[in-house]
């Protein structure tokens, strides 16, 4: 039974064991995805300051529970589940282009609200 709790976390994710390793790569893969998107994207400039911010902290704190709670989680493995999320955005918003401009111009009610009035 012990041995079983050493692989989950207490929210179900399952432990790694080298999650330093694990969000470095997912950091990197994260920032070389925004190198294409517009140098002034707000996306691209807040995403860059959250992974510099949580790889100072990482940098700074190798015991894993001291750097999760600095980052204001209990474990890791929740970073690294965010981080991969992150990730598939920026993969999606590279073909979704957010940043260029519409097609066609938007309804001038279009964000009224309520739509019936």
């Amino acid at each position: 039974m012990a041995d079983a709790l050493k692989k989950f976390t207490l929210t179900g994710l399952k432990m790694i064991h080298n999650p330093y390793a694990v969000l470095e790569v997912l950091d990197r893969k994260i920032l070389n995805g925004l190198q294409n998107f517009p140098e002034n994207y707000t996306y691209r400039k807040c995403t860059e300051q959250i992974i510099k911010e949580r790889r100072e902290i990482l940098k700074n704190n190798k015991d894993r529970e001291v750097a999760a709670e600095k980052l204001g989680v209990k474990y890791l493995e929740e970073v690294i589940e965010q981080a991969k999320l992150e990730l598939s955005l920026v993969q999606r918003m590279k073909v979704w282009k957010p940043w260029e401009s519409l097609i066609e111009e938007a309804p001038a009610d279009q964000w009224k609200w309520p739509p019936h009035k």
